[in-house]
């Protein structure tokens, strides 16, 4: 099946630069091999291919004769949208080969193929939303996974550090035993009370050095846990969940001295919600990219997204956005959280133009390599949100609001290059950028909003 979508990948590229020939040979390799699979629908696509090259090329007899061999097997596994879309095929090559005496049929067929056509779309839809899903979850999966072996690392350097704390306790007990020996034989003033003395210098000093180290492993393991939990959260969120954990660590050895410690325990939150008044909220998609996903190796398609997505995250930073997270190839950050300013819509539409930037010189570098390549959008608004964490053990800084859907809308409601921004955000920054008016659009469930082109930086 592999070599037969190979050769159907060279005949549509041979078509692409009009070497026909090549082209109807490759079709050929592939109607042959679909034949020989039993691939009845693979089959029917190869001789559809073949008549197209023939069409193409103006020989219009051999087209009619492969158009009419596809339209047998797609009758005969009952596909309606390809059977109207061969008969069309074939009024046209009939129309050409026998001047006007089909426009009748032609038009008939052309209206039947109009009507199939719409319903085929209707399912390509629903079957590439279904694919964006899929891959949707697998992405949520794989980021899940990664913050999982985080938490476990840091669980296992904060093991190693008790091992080290359980020795050190272990020299302490037997310092106090030895001591209290050494009381019981002090009045013999013999050689077993120098002796004991000695022991306990020597156990003193080991102690000493066991402290030093447990105490420098503790610091390393420390700051091991908090650069994790940086990575997981913003700064300032981090250490307020910091915090409330060790006060909730508290309350829990208080629980065992009466029910109320243990309600207020159950009551206290891990990161109180925060409203913001104004955050710019950012989505961005790539064109293309689940028609590329779908011949694409994944390991090869988790690098390149893997490959932009870094950039993104140099990006923002540098811009002083937060990354909220990414969805498949959608990317997700805000201006104005964790800490407000005013300043977010500026310092958000100049991250989007820079990532634009990046993103056409790595569309044209791939280009000279004969790489597949994405086209970005972007969509942004500025509004209210509500951020925090949700999640007692597998933390993820989100936010949510109006605010939120709405950007996500503008961005489905972008072009590829373009930043698609809302009137809220165009009034922010429009005596600093240019911008072309859309006038008022429809979104899902949203009615419609008024939308602008970022064009340039006045």
């Amino acid at each position: 099946r592999m070599r037969a979508k190979n050769y159907e990948s060279l005949g549509y590229s041979y078509s692409k630069i009009n070497d026909y020939g090549k082209a109807i040979e490759n079709y050929k390799k592939y109607q042959f091999l679909s034949n020989k699979l039993g691939d009845t629908q693979g089959e029917a696509a190869s001789f559809n291919a073949i008549g197209q090259a023939y069409f193409a090329k103006g020989d219009y007899n051999n087209a009619l004769k492969n158009f009419k061999k596809a339209l047998t097997l797609v009758k005969s596994i009952g596909d309606r949208e390809a059977q109207a879309q061969l008969e069309r095929n074939i009024a046209i090559c009939e129309a050409k080969i026998g001047g006007g005496t089909a426009r009748t049929e032609l038009q008939d067929a052309q209206t039947e193929a109009l009507v199939f056509q719409e319903r085929y779309e209707v399912v390509r839809d629903s079957l590439l939303e279904a694919r964006q899903m899929v891959m949707e979850a697998q992405a949520e999966l794989e980021d899940k996974e990664a913050e999982i072996q985080q938490k476990e690392e840091v669980i296992t350097t904060l093991e190693e550090a008790q091992t080290v704390l359980a020795r050190e306790k272990e020299v302490l007990a037997m310092e106090k035993e030895i001591q209290d020996k050494l009381i019981l034989y002090a009045g013999t003033g013999g050689a077993i009370a120098i002796l004991l003395l000695l022991i306990i210098a020597a156990l003193a000093v080991s102690r000493s050095r066991i402290k030093t180290k447990a105490n420098r492993e503790l610091s390393q393991e420390k700051k091991k846990s908090d650069d994790l939990l940086r990575n997981i959260l913003p700064e300032p969120i981090a250490e307020e969940l910091k915090r409330n954990q060790a006060k909730e660590a508290r309350q829990q050895k208080q629980k065992k001295k009466g029910q109320k410690a243990a309600k207020q325990a159950k009551a206290l939150p891990l990161v109180r919600p925060i409203p913001y008044q104004q955050v710019s909220v950012m989505f961005t998609d790539f064109k293309g990219f689940t028609t590329v996903a779908a011949r694409t190796a994944p390991e090869v398609l988790i690098q390149e997204l893997n490959e932009c997505f870094n950039e993104f995250d140099e990006i923002i930073e540098r811009h002083n956005l937060e990354k909220i997270k990414t969805i498949g190839d959608a990317y997700m950050c805000a201006g104005g959280i964790p800490k407000p300013n005013r300043t977010n819509a500026l310092d958000t539409i100049a991250a989007a133009m820079e990532m634009q930037e990046f993103m056409r010189r790595w569309k044209a570098e791939r280009e000279k390599n004969n790489q597949s390549t994405w086209e970005l959008r972007i969509g942004i608004h500025t509004g209210k949100v509500i951020a925090g964490v949700i999640g007692k053990k597998k933390f993820a800084y989100d936010i949510w609001g109006d605010t939120v859907n709405i950007a996500s809308r503008l961005e489905s409601a972008s072009e590829p290059w373009k930043i698609n921004i809302s009137k809220v955000t165009y009034d922010l920054v429009k005596q600093q950028y240019e911008c072309s008016p859309r006038g008022p659009l429809p979104i899902k469930n949203r009615g419609t909003v008024d939308m602008f082109f970022v064009e340039r930086k006045l």
